[in-house]
């Protein structure tokens, strides 16, 4: 089940998987052209699962704020202007990644977060 963002709220509007994608940044930064957006925070949203397609059109972004959340760094490989990612207090299944999938990656903070191991 995939919530769903309901601006007035700010509160994901059923309960199962909260998405990163296009829709969600486009709300959450009040734009409407995704070339617009060039830092994004994601911070504490509580995301889950990120929808890879949607966000290529994000070709400015440079910086993420994603902490405390439930995502992966190889989940972030679909921002090809990535300079900067901050991943703090996640928890961490899969760390698993290709350096070629960031070629502008300067910086990747991860400090505090939680490595579990897949079941």
């Amino acid at each position: 089940m995939k919530k769903t963002w309901n601006s007035a709220n700010k509160e994901p509007s059923t309960p199962g998987v909260i998405t990163l994608d296009g829709r969600f940044l486009l709300q959450l930064h009040c734009v409407d052209d995704p070339s617009q957006l060039c830092s994004v925070d994601i911070s504490e949203q509580k995301l889950n699962s990120v929808e890879p397609v949607e966000l290529k059109a994000f070709k400015n972004v440079a910086y993420i704020d994603a902490s405390d959340n439930f995502l992966s760094l190889g989940l972030f490989s679909c921002f090809m202007s990535l300079r900067e990612l901050i991943l703090p207090l996640n928890r961490i299944s899969n760390i698993a990644f290709d350096a070629a999938d960031f070629p502008h990656l300067e910086q990747e903070e991860g400090s505090l977060s939680e490595f579990i191991e897949d079941q």
